[in-house]
């Protein structure tokens, strides 16, 4: 899952979770879902505060890929991200 920031490239990561165990690069790396987040919305990202699915079906955030993979492991990166991000 690449997450990438609005008009500050190499400021993303991609989010390699079908390995084992889990991996984070650079988000030139290709991922199968991929957000694009303003700045804004990157630092609430990092903080475990961005409602990625209220925000993407909200129009607020735009996605490309299979968004289901995505939302499945939202809340445990969400929870993960709150207590050990930003």
């Amino acid at each position: 899952m690449a997450i990438r920031v609005i008009g500050k490239p190499g400021a993303g990561a991609t989010l390699l979770l079908d390995r084992h165990p889990p991996a984070v690069t650079g988000d030139d790396e290709p991922g199968q879902v991929a957000l694009d987040l303003t700045p804004e919305q990157a630092e609430a990202y990092r903080s475990g505060r961005l409602n990625v699915p209220n925000e993407a079906f909200s129009g607020a955030i735009t996605f490309r890929g299979p968004v289901r993979l995505y939302l499945a492991v939202d809340p445990v990166l969400r929870h993960l991200l709150a207590v050990h991000g930003g």
